[in-house]
């Protein structure tokens, strides 16, 4: 999609509980629905971790967001249920949700909500990003830096059967930064 002259620039912005109906409304133009998630388990989630949570709007309209939590090891949380609390001492970050409506594509909110989410794990001093690649998706994850952990899936192999039969554990190790003093 070209943009129009004089047409809004595209926005990352952190998630508003107000987006909530808007994102369900996307994740049903994107989804197949037995990805679907409904209000609750999306209010669950921005409840728990709203610092992890973006907005992509394209043309002043929402067109993409991202729900990202963080987790300990590969206890992660399955669709649709209810957070009820993060856990004391998570070690990554797990982008549970990312989705752009189609017309937004091309516009770089993809990589903009990706480097949000870069952001909130490095600020919560977490080096690895996770996700589980659904809908023929790895091979987009894999072209931001993400790869495969056969380890990992051979452990969530439980977990994964519910995602579908082509679901994939991705994780990306981040560098966080890290400001050394200067000697004097």
């Amino acid at each position: 999609m070209k943009p129009r002259p004089n047409a809004p620039c595209p926005i990352i912005r952190p998630m508003q509980r107000s987006d909530l109906p808007a994102i369900l409304s996307i994740q049903k133009m994107v989804y197949q629905s037995c990805f679907h998630e409904d209000f609750v388990a999306f209010q669950s989630k921005y409840t728990v971790s709203g610092d992890t949570c973006f907005l992509a709007e394209y043309n002043g309209k929402a067109a993409g967001y991202v729900f990202s939590l963080p987790i300990c090891g590969y206890d992660l949380p399955p669709l649709n249920v209810e957070i009820a609390a993060l856990p004391t001492n998570p070690d990554r970050l797990y982008l549970h949700d990312m989705a752009l409506l189609p017309e937004a594509r091309g516009q770089g909110l993809a990589a903009g909500l990706l480097q949000e989410v870069i952001r909130a794990a490095r600020k919560r001093h977490l080096e690895h990003i996770v996700l589980i690649a659904v809908q023929n998706s790895a091979a987009f994850w894999n072209s931001h830096g993400f790869e495969s952990n056969p380890t990992a899936t051979g452990k969530l192999q439980a977990k994964l059967v519910s995602y579908g039969p082509e679901a994939l554990y991705m994780e990306q190790r981040i560098n966080r930064t890290h400001c050394s003093p200067t000697p004097e």
